[in-house]
């Protein structure tokens, strides 16, 4: 285990364990090149405080292990001890900070975050479920998850002005080449963000501005300079080291290069894997997993099960060959399937975290005509391409870009042997019957729970 810590003006620590335990020490940090950042992004919220508009919103992106959580939990803080209340925004579902892993979801941050904290232990948290660990999987489903958690969010601050000069932080997951360059700016534009921070590298940066911006814009980004609150102390060792924060700027739009940090440490795909599988433990018994998660018995008959397709698993004729067949790709990667209760659904649930949705207390009146939500923008049929599909498959693949109240692990199936009914066992991360029984599941599997023998019935 590694662990790195900082200090402004020196201390003293003391190691501890059975193991052996090194240490060393590293006088060049880019701790300095975080906090000029935070000054900067302070002084747009004070400019958006006096005249009433919208504060700064960051975008952080780079490849995987690059510290991109930890300089945005590291900007959340610096915010808040500033006395802001920022939103603080996750878009890596590979990790799931706020929900578990296969959701994206956003918080407001009240309080300073200890380490170990993350922001998985906040009641005001908003989730989505995506239902994959990669947003190639499906797309078009993430940038609509993402457009419906801006619409939110762009609803939450227009009622609280300090949110709103507060601005928000986001963090996104580690997709880096050329598709997920393309993707990034395009999740840019659906959040209007405001300030990129990237830990890419000078390649895929210009990348990504040439895919941002418009021609007029990006022909006047063509000169580097240091900000004189961002730029970084000149070496007293006579070295030619290269600043460590370097800033675009054009009409309020500004890109802010990092080095990556020496203590950022590469994680192999089993590390990964086992942080997945923690985050999913914080979330149904707490950060410190003191707590005895729920364990609640449905029955299989009273569940309503959507499935969200991906986009490997769709039929050739539904790819895209053809340009007059892209309607047809948006069909079957927009609607949600709606599970029949056969032993096949059940082998495919288990083992799975889903959501919970609440169900719509009233009717849809037309396939063109859905009822508008009283906070948000409603999402149409016609958004969708869904206009030929059946009522209840537009209906239930609406509902499934709704926000989720939250998150179930199934861990197994029972069969009642008096009645023969099937019941679900499902992990919950509170007591008490659920919401609703609408669940929603991708492929988001657990490790914990093993695939027990399926029941077969009839």
């Amino acid at each position: 285990m590694s662990v790195a810590a900082f200090t402004w003006t020196g201390c003293q620590y003391e190691l501890k364990g059975e193991d052996f335990v090194s240490s060393k020490l590293v006088r060049q940090s880019v701790q300095d090149s975080y906090l000029n950042l935070h000054l900067a992004l302070e002084a747009l919220r004070e400019e958006a405080t006096a005249k009433h508009k919208q504060g700064p919103r960051v975008l952080i992106v780079g490849p995987t292990d690059t510290g991109k959580s930890t300089l945005a939990t590291t900007l959340v803080n610096y915010a808040v001890r500033s006395h802001r209340t920022p939103a603080f925004v996750d878009l890596d579902i590979g990790q799931g900070t706020i929900g578990t892993p296969g959701t994206i979801g956003a918080s407001v941050v009240r309080a300073p975050l200890l380490p170990s904290e993350k922001f998985s232990n906040f009641d005001n948290r908003l989730l989505y479920y995506y239902g994959f660990l990669e947003p190639s999987a499906n797309r078009d489903r993430y940038n609509l998850l993402v457009s419906r958690l801006n619409d939110a969010l762009d609803s939450r601050m227009s009622d609280d002005s300090k949110l709103r000069a507060s601005g928000c932080i986001i963090n996104t997951c580690g997709w880096a080449d050329k598709d997920g360059i393309k993707h990034l700016a395009d999740i840019a534009e659906r959040l209007h963000c405001n300030v990129i921070v990237s830990f890419l590298s000078h390649h895929l940066l210009e990348m990504f501005k040439t895919t941002h911006l418009t021609d007029p814009v990006r022909q006047t980004i063509n000169k580097l300079f240091i900000h004189p609150t961002l730029s970084k102390q000149a070496p007293t060792d006579g070295s030619t080291e290269k600043p460590s924060l370097r800033r675009y700027e054009k009409d309020g739009l500004s890109f802010v290069e990092l080095n990556r940090s020496n203590s950022v440490l590469d994680r192999s795909r089993d590390i990964r894997r086992s942080l997945r599988d923690e985050r999913v433990f914080q979330y149904f018994r707490g950060i410190e997993m003191a707590l005895a998660w729920s364990e609640t018995e449905v029955d299989f008959g009273s569940l309503t099960i959507l499935s969200v397709p991906h986009k490997s698993g769709l039929a050739p004729a539904a790819l895209p060959h053809q340009i007059g067949s892209k309607h047809n790709l948006l069909f079957n990667l927009n609607r949600v399937d709606i599970l029949d209760h056969s032993p096949n659904t059940l082998q495919k649930i288990v083992g799975q975290i889903g959501g919970v949705l609440l169900q719509r207390q009233f009717p849809y009146p037309t396939k063109k005509q859905v009822p508008p939500s009283s906070l948000l923008p409603s999402i149409t049929p016609e958004d969708l391409c869904l206009e030929e599909a059946s009522e209840d498959v537009i209906e239930k693949s609406i509902l499934s870009y709704k926000n989720v109240v939250g998150l179930v692990a199934v861990k197994g199936i029972k069969k009642d042997n008096e009645s023969g009914q099937i019941k679900v066992v499902l992990i919950c991360p509170a007591t008490g019957p659920l919401p609703s029984n609408l669940l929603i599941f991708g492929n988001v599997g657990w490790q914990y729970i093993e695939q027990p023998p399926l029941i077969t019935y009839h």
